[in-house]
């Protein structure tokens, strides 16, 4: 996430967090590359602004073409905050302004913001004026599709009527069972079963954004810390057993949002990989497990933005390797490869637009040829830049042998920030679910159902689908579960109404009225 223009869209965006963030603050990315205050710059001063941009806006991370947003976004949202960051002065104001003293040290060492302009502001104003100038006065919309209401799934909802209404943070289907887990931004986890009905209760110390039940009864939770964008340490992963104790498991984490738990060095003992998504900084790290208890951080990445991890061993060598999504400017997938006795060499085998709005990913064998296909969907539309982007959507990469990977196919939809990959329909082809927290509203295709029609796999074809009732609610989480124990999977998802972009008047009344938390799709 990024320092936001004013404290209601502060307010805003910290609940996209766990999505997965279309941030634009990817130059601080660029800090350790950028030009000192002692840089000759008279080899540059004659140059274009062309030329200039490919030197400061693409040293670190995929270029930036102007054609990405509007000429009014660029002028009014983007380039004032990208000034802050090469040290110039800007519109954007002060970025410590609302920062704690605590977190200005932290964000101070990590140099995010140069204390002198590191950019003459001619070289600047070319590169702003290149920008204004050859950005489009608007980009061209998604043109609407005439989709079908799937017959497969029958709506489910489940209105559980919180005093602030629906809030929700974390949805997840419990091990072995019919039943989910819901958690709120009340700090409040639920087990609920599908008719909606409460079995478990556990009141939280913080608000959870990622957990791990165990077949037991007893859990692993993420404790996001504080839920504003912030640098400060203040999340933790803690275990509640089954009577319902509280353990600290890690400390010290910076926003996090999602862990996975695995035994990567092979000692026998499960060790942890978390997302610390952060705010201007950030890392991916795993924590090795010690024989006392303890667990010794090891930073994979030291960046912010670290959405997601799959892991899984790609490279055949026995080793889980570690694969993530990164948003937050630097976006794309990261492959950590594991190499044995705690070393890991790092791949990048995609790489996205820093506004792309990356938001999950799956990794799985779509096209059945044995090799690994990422699934991925984009579509984060909060921070500065809320228009409609034609590049949103849901993509397919097919992988190979060598783990590298190709766009085979894409399908253009407003907005989407998660997907799951699933047989639903049972007939040996991998189907898709793909959910909208930032929709195109005047489509109503918020929630799509991905039926896979391929026949030659060289070119995935889908027959594309709305879910019933998919408007009641604004669907931040998605899940799937055999909810009714009937031998298919059933869809889940979890809603999110503070909004956190615009929505219609009507829509936000009809959220905050039916209370409605969570809806099922039950697969027929």
């Amino acid at each position: 996430m990024s320092v936001r223009l004013n404290f209601v869209l502060s307010m805003l965006r910290i609940y996209t967090l766990f999505l997965i963030s279309v941030s634009l603050l990817f130059f601080s990315f660029c800090k350790s590359e950028k030009k000192d205050s002692t840089t000759d710059f008279s080899q540059q001063i004659n140059k274009s602004g062309a030329e200039l941009s490919q030197i400061y806006c693409a040293s670190c991370h995929l270029y930036p073409e102007p054609e990405l947003l509007d000429k009014t976004t660029w002028k009014n949202s983007v380039l004032p905050q990208m000034a802050l960051l090469f040290g110039l002065e800007s519109p954007a104001g002060n970025p410590y302004f609302k920062m704690k003293y605590d977190e200005i040290k932290i964000v101070g060492a990590a140099k995010v913001f140069p204390s002198k302009p590191i950019l003459p502001d001619t070289i600047w104003k070319k590169i702003t004026q290149f920008y204004i100038e050859t950005a489009p006065d608007s980009l061209p919309l998604i043109a609407p599709q005439q989709l079908k209401e799937s017959k497969n799934f029958v709506a489910n909802p489940i209105s559980l009527n919180f005093p602030r209404g629906a809030l929700s943070t974390f949805l997840g289907s419990s091990p072995n069972s019919s039943d989910f887990l819901l958690a709120d931004d009340s700090r409040e986890l639920f087990k609920l079963n599908q008719k909606g009905k409460s079995i478990d209760f556990w009141q939280l110390d913080n608000t959870a954004t990622w957990i791990e039940e165990e077949e037991d009864g007893a859990a692993y939770v993420l404790y996001v810390g504080n839920i504003h964008p912030n640098d400060l340490p203040h999340g933790k992963l803690i275990r509640i057993d089954k009577n319902k104790q509280k353990q600290n498991i890690i400390t010290g984490l910076t926003r996090p949002v999602h862990f996975q738990k695995q035994d990567l060095n092979q000692d026998g003992i499960e060790d942890f990989v978390i997302c610390n998504y952060g705010n201007h900084t950030g890392r991916l790290s795993w924590y090795q497990a010690k024989e006392d208890g303890t667990y010794e951080e090891h930073i994979l990445l030291n960046a912010p933005g670290a959405i997601k991890t799959h892991i899984e061993d790609l490279d055949n060598n026995g080793w889980p390797d570690i694969s993530v999504l990164m948003g937050q400017g630097n976006e794309g997938v990261f492959i950590f490869y594991n190499q044995g006795n705690g070393q890991f060499k790092q791949d990048n085998p995609l790489r996205f637009s820093p506004v792309n709005g990356s938001s999950d990913f799956q990794i799985t064998d779509f096209n059945k040829d044995g090799f690994k296909d990422i699934i991925y969907v984009n579509g984060d539309n909060a921070d500065y830049s809320t228009i409609l982007k034609p590049y949103h959507g849901l993509h397919i990469f097919y992988g190979n042998k060598e783990n590298t990977f190709a766009k085979k196919a894409f399908f253009p939809i407003s907005g989407l920030t998660k997907v799951i990959a699933e047989d639903f329909n049972k007939d040996g082809k991998l189907d898709l679910v793909a959910s909208a927290f930032f929709p195109n509203f005047k489509t109503n295709q918020s929630v799509l159902f991905f039926e896979n029609t391929t026949s030659d796999f060289n070119q995935p074809e889908f027959n594309i689908q709305t879910l019933a009732a998919s408007e009641k609610g604004r669907w931040l989480l998605l899940d799937k579960g055999d909810f009714d124990q009937d031998g298919d999977m059933d869809i889940i998802a979890g809603s999110f109404t503070f909004s956190a972009s615009p929505a219609p008047p009507k829509l936000l009344q009809d959220w905050k009225s039916s209370g409605i938390s969570v809806m099922m799709w039950m697969n027929e």
